[in-house]
């Protein structure tokens, strides 16, 4: 009786095995999965794919990613993406979708193309997550970043950027802009009567008071304790000189929660070329003059000495 052994190196197979089992188990996973031929025709989707896009996997396999495109990237966006796909081998970055309903949303995406042992590009895989909900806390901490934690107007960070901005396209564009500043007249007399809190309640009321007075272009901002700023973007003296004394009526006429209250106002329209200091200056010189000709009152800001 004769046998015959044969005998089969499986090592190999068995790598590939787990290697198979590994990419399935991934691929069931959270992120969401779609992979794609070389002609970019999706083969493949998984479940978190459809939670996200709405797409059920029929919906898309045999079409391309171009059914989710949102409008908000140019042609030059996605060739900057392929190529660089093409060149490395891999793309992740930040991209705005829309989804089987119409919505646009922001994902993170990540594309990275599969070789064969031949060294052939045979597919992509593209993963990628909805970061709409960072993008919303983003925004959010960049407001509180940016506005008066007790009024809710801009802060001295926000009013800086904003005047660095004016001043820029006034260079840029020859737009005028003007800067008005004016504070409380005896707020530490409230304060002193009516305690703290009250005067927080105050400050709120005021500024609320102002906007209702603004235009959407304008920019309120606490410039501290009660004084505040206003820029008027494209606006000359006589539009800021006009806006001063809509202020002190409006203020004058306003029913707060506690003592009636008026504001002093200095008043001045960007001089080309000065510095943002000078300007600033100019404005809280007549702000106080206001003050010491007896409040509730407008004062211009006189021009730089020759």
């Amino acid at each position: 009786m004769n046998f015959v052994t044969v005998k089969e190196d499986i090592t190999r197979r068995r790598e590939q095995e787990n290697e198979l089992r590994l990419m399935a188990t991934a691929f069931d996973t959270g992120q969401a999965t779609l992979i794609t031929d070389t002609d970019m025709v999706i083969r493949r989707v998984n479940q978190a794919f459809t939670d996200i896009t709405g797409y059920q996997g029929h919906e898309v396999v045999g079409k391309t990613p171009r059914l989710f495109k949102s409008g908000r990237h140019d042609d030059a966006f996605y060739r900057r993406l392929w190529q660089t796909l093409c060149e490395t081998g891999h793309w992740q970055g930040e991209i705005w979708n829309r989804n089987k309903h119409g919505d646009i949303y922001p994902l993170w995406q990540s594309i990275t193309a599969v070789i064969d042992t031949d060294g052939q590009v045979r597919h992509f895989v593209s993963v990628f997550h909805d970061i709409a909900e960072r993008k919303r806390m983003e925004r959010e901490l960049e407001t509180q970043a940016m506005r008066d934690h007790l009024t809710g107007v801009y802060n001295r960070r926000a009013f800086d950027a904003a005047l660095a901005r004016c001043v820029a396209d006034s260079a840029h564009d020859q737009l005028p802009f003007a800067l008005l500043m004016f504070d409380i007249d005896h707020f530490k007399r409230v304060n002193d009567t009516f305690g703290h809190d009250q005067g927080d309640v105050i400050l709120q009321q005021l500024a609320r008071c102002i906007k209702d007075c603004l235009r959407a272009s304008d920019v309120l901002a606490r410039w501290g304790g009660e004084e505040f700023a206003i820029l008027l973007h494209g606006t000359g003296h006589e539009g800021a000189w006009i806006l001063a004394e809509r202020i002190l009526h409006c203020v004058r006429e306003h029913r707060f929660d506690g003592p009636p209250i008026t504001v002093s106002i200095g008043v001045a329209e960007y001089l080309p070329g000065e510095s943002r200091e000078t300007l600033i200056n100019r404005v809280d010189q007549a702000l106080y003059t206001a003050k010491h000709g007896g409040r509730d009152a407008a004062v211009a800001a006189l021009p730089i000495p020759a």
